[in-house]
């Protein structure tokens, strides 16, 4: 359970026993990163997490990642190492037949 406290005016009393809605920003971000969908996360054992990154060449690689703020389905994500190329398509899932089903990665500002 979470308890959130506000300072309200006279219009408390008009939540009090109610539900409510509490949007609240908890950050931004002033440069540009990189977002993915939450789909494209993998995590392995050892709490590692990773992205797969379609190629130029349609073969695939794995890039480790240290993931940020999440909105919107999308999770800003660090390439740790290697980066990501931009643009690029991040693997989402696979298709019955073993086909990458694809997100696009984005650098947002």
């Amino acid at each position: 359970m979470v308890v959130v406290r506000m300072a309200l005016g006279p219009e408390a009393l008009e939540v009090v026993g109610r539900s409510v809605r509490v949007r609240i920003p908890v950050g931004s971000t002033s440069e540009e990163v990189y977002a993915v969908p939450i789909a494209a996360l993998r995590a392995d054992a050892e709490g590692d997490v990773w992205v797969e990154v379609l190629l130029d060449d349609d073969s695939t690689r794995w890039v480790e990642v240290r993931v940020g703020m999440e909105a919107s389905g999308l999770v800003e994500v660090e390439p740790l190492g290697e980066g990501l190329p931009s643009p690029a398509w991040v693997v989402v899932g696979r298709r019955a037949n073993g086909q990458p089903r694809l997100g696009e990665h984005r650098r947002l500002p």
